[in-house]
């Protein structure tokens, strides 16, 4: 499986590791390194949007230059 998510103008990686067993992910074009990880494909994507508001959240509080998509 690989594929992608959108959210917030943020889009972010869809992939699956069998040696592993686990669904995995990071957002695309920024320089930050944001990753995420689940069990099932459903909870992939809510775990990406969680990683976006994270990001969000951490860079407002931190006065952190946003990075934003490419």
């Amino acid at each position: 499986m690989n594929g992608s998510f959108q959210y917030r103008g943020y889009r972010g990686s869809a992939g699956y590791s069998a040696e592993d067993e686990v669904f995995h992910g990071k957002l695309e074009g920024i320089q930050d390194l944001i990753t995420y990880e689940s069990t099932s494909v459903k909870s992939l994507e809510e775990a990406f949007r969680d990683s976006v508001d994270v990001y969000l959240a951490t860079c407002a509080a931190k006065g952190k230059h946003l990075q934003l998509p490419c």
